[in-house]
């Protein structure tokens, strides 16, 4: 499956000015503290978007489960600190074989469905996580290396959130020429950086599989569809993710995911 060589317009408006995608010489990027990020690793991302799975819409291999949620020490005093607690809503991020690229608008879109998900308090924050390029061989690895990326951005800041929310599309080309999802990251930390409540979704979970979330039409119009369907998508999961939580008392303990892709 070859990946997206086209670049999503800003937000889920077709008619946006289409962001600048990150071009072959831009590899070593600088991150918020002034280091590199070096070439390797980042080529390595990008053979892992290359060889997403072709049964990625397959539902006899999914599980029953709205994504994996990795064990936090911090996340029961997430689900308790809501809905009073200020959370910050970063652009969307997506990853495609051009590098990283950011959607500013949908900050404001998300911010405004996250309170029937029993987050009210919620605030959309424009500025770009410029976090560097994909690392990683496996999607846990992306999923870590991600929200260590996010960490350090955050630190950066200045807001008066208690948390910070962030959604990363793993984006990938069908050889008709349309775009698929491969999978979907949802960050959420608290004020410091750490890990409260961040889960991913692939293939191998059932809310990822039904949403069949490709498109075979490359216009844009079918292209902002996808991405709002996918974010509906996250968004629903989050919601199965607390109800869970509520209902359980306590943190999933499953064990790490190891997907080849």
């Amino acid at each position: 499956m070859r990946l997206a060589s086209k670049m999503p317009n800003s937000g889920f408006n077709s008619d946006s000015m289409p962001l600048k995608p990150l071009m072959p010489q831009e590899c070593a990027v600088k991150n918020p503290s002034g280091s590199s990020f070096p070439i390797a690793p980042m080529l390595a991302g990008l053979a892992l978007l290359a060889c997403l799975p072709a049964c990625a819409h397959e539902v006899g291999t999914s599980l029953d489960s709205p994504g994996f949620r990795p064990a936090s020490e911090h996340a029961t005093a997430f689900v308790q600190a809501l809905p009073s607690a200020k959370i910050a809503v970063l652009p969307t991020i997506l990853r495609t074989a051009e590098g990283t690229h950011y959607l500013p608008e949908t900050a404001d879109h998300i911010a405004k469905q996250l309170p029937e998900r029993g987050l009210l308090n919620t605030f959309a924050l424009h500025e770009k996580p410029e976090i560097g390029p994909l690392e990683g061989h496996v999607q846990w690895d992306v999923f870590v290396h991600g929200m260590e990326q996010i960490s350090s951005f955050a630190r950066t800041l200045n807001h008066e959130a208690d948390y910070l929310l962030a959604i990363e599309f793993l984006i990938t080309q069908t050889r008709s020429g349309g775009q698929a999802i491969g999978g979907i990251h949802c960050y959420i930390l608290d004020a410091q950086g750490r890990n409260a409540f961040s889960f991913l979704l692939n293939s191998h979970h059932k809310p990822f599989v039904q949403a069949r979330l490709n498109s075979q039409d490359p216009s844009h119009a079918a292209r902002s569809q996808l991405l709002e369907k996918a974010t509906d998508v996250t968004l629903q999961s989050l919601s199965a993710q607390l109800e869970d939580s509520n209902r359980r008392d306590g943190e999933q303990q499953l064990p790490k995911p190891e997907v080849e892709w």
